[in-house]
């Protein structure tokens, strides 16, 4: 209940007029903001005919160029904008044509990135990259010069791959890459992709619209390129937060099964959260020491069989969330057609089970465990339904879960189309 003083203070709240109706108070301001989008379009202060970065003294050259990414878009000299941009290879540039300005590529202008070497360095014996050398960065497309170090440098230098790594570039493949994707550019793309389920293809198609949206260029085709190096790059980072690369015993490859989950700092866990004496508890205490388990499973959720292991091998099968793909299809061989009844008349999920609509399908769907209390996804939890939604699906990956549980009656499942399978247990 207000007090009559708070409600003299609201009724003395100031009121400006910019803050209500902000839209209202820029409409005359209309003819200003265009003003200066035109003046961007042009030479801004036309009166300028000398390169402001150019030392006093020094004979200026005619200022034609800017850049696109910079603070000040002031032009500059040839010499001025490529000194300005030794250390900012993949920004956009400009250059004043008389009429309008022209998109050009620091490339073109002489700008040679040298790998293995500190900025500003050069090496004594560098090694030339591919000729249509390529970077997607998070601005577009970009065509560079790289040079690999050569020099007696190049044992710290590294390989090839390591030198574009090191400069936060991953290369298209480890052998003799055209392509290669800024880190920036990655980590854009995995934020957009989990947030707005932005597609590799839509995403990789606005930054060709960023280099040239007229059509009237032909880029390059890093379609195929950029797809890959997203996966790998994905698979490093999961690796990389996972602990993998602080373990000096085991390699990658000795990663355990689920090892790459994240597990549920809130749920019961033996030896990390739990008291030495949890398996003694009884009466009203017991439920403290219970993981509850909810499966689910969605069955439009398919994935159409359109390649095979041997063209796309699994990176690293069964070490976070879904559960380890060769026993899983070895189980699956072992379950036929079944006769799921439901009992529920609402729940629709069985009647798309064992029909058609599962043909030329690699999976018909994915089911899922997740603790009950806070919607963490259980360690090899996740598998990918065959026809439907079968108990049978969610009983390997409920088994499969339990094995990397600690306690075989201290689970609590909760399943969905399976709550006819517990009914009367």
């Amino acid at each position: 209940m207000w007090t009559p003083v708070a409600k003299a203070l609201k009724s003395w709240a100031k009121r400006y007029l910019s803050s209500d109706r902000p839209l209202a108070q820029w409409v005359p301001l209309r003819d200003e903001y265009l003003a200066e989008f035109l003046r961007l379009e042009g030479r801004g202060d036309v009166a300028i005919d000398f390169c402001p970065s150019c030392p006093e003294g020094k004979v200026s050259a005619n200022p034609v160029y800017r850049c696109m990414d910079c603070t000040y878009p002031d032009l500059l000299c040839s010499e001025c904008c490529l000194c300005a941009h030794s250390d900012r290879v993949l920004d956009r540039i400009e250059k004043w044509t008389g009429e309008s300005f022209q998109r050009i590529t620091l490339k073109s202008m002489g700008l040679r990135v040298q790998l293995g070497h500190s900025p500003f360095k050069k090496c004594s014996a560098p090694i030339a990259a591919h000729q249509e050398f390529m970077v997607i960065n998070w601005n577009g497309l970009h065509e560079v010069a790289v040079d690999y170090c050569g020099c007696s440098n190049a044992h710290r230098a590294g390989s090839r791959h390591q030198q574009l790594l090191r400069l936060s570039w991953y290369p298209s493949t480890h052998a003799e890459p055209q392509t290669a994707a800024t880190f920036r550019v990655l980590e854009l793309f995995h934020i957009l992709t989990l947030q707005g389920k932005v597609t590799t293809y839509d995403f990789y198609s606005g930054l060709e619209k960023m280099t040239d949206n007229t059509g009237m260029v032909k880029l390059k085709d890093r379609y195929k390129s950029f797809m890959r190096i997203m996966r790998e790059w994905r698979h490093i980072v999961l690796l990389k937060r996972g602990g993998r690369g602080n373990d000096g015993k085991r390699t990658v490859e000795e990663t355990k099964p689920g090892e790459l989950g994240v597990r549920c700092p809130a749920c019961p866990r033996p030896e990390v959260n739990l008291p030495e004496d949890w398996g003694s508890a009884e009466g009203p205490k017991r439920f403290l020491y219970i993981l509850y388990i909810a499966i689910d499973a969605c069955f439009r959720l398919k994935h159409r069989l359109v390649s095979n292991e041997e063209k796309d091998p699994p990176l690293g099968s069964g070490w976070a969330y879904f559960t380890e793909d060769a026993p899983y299809r070895e189980y699956l061989k072992t379950v036929t057609d079944q006769k799921d009844m439901s009992t529920c008349s609402g729940l629709a999920a069985l009647d798309y089970a064992n029909t058609k609509f599962s043909r030329g399908y690699g999976a018909t769907g994915v089911g899922l465990g997740v603790c009950a209390r806070h919607e963490f996804v259980q360690a090899n939890g996740a598998g990918a339904l065959q026809k439907g939604e079968r108990s049978s699906d969610g009983s390997q990956m409920g088994a499969e879960k339990a094995g990397l549980r600690w306690v075989s009656d201290g689970e609590a499942k909760s399943p969905d189309p399976l709550c006819s399978s517990y009914i009367y247990r």
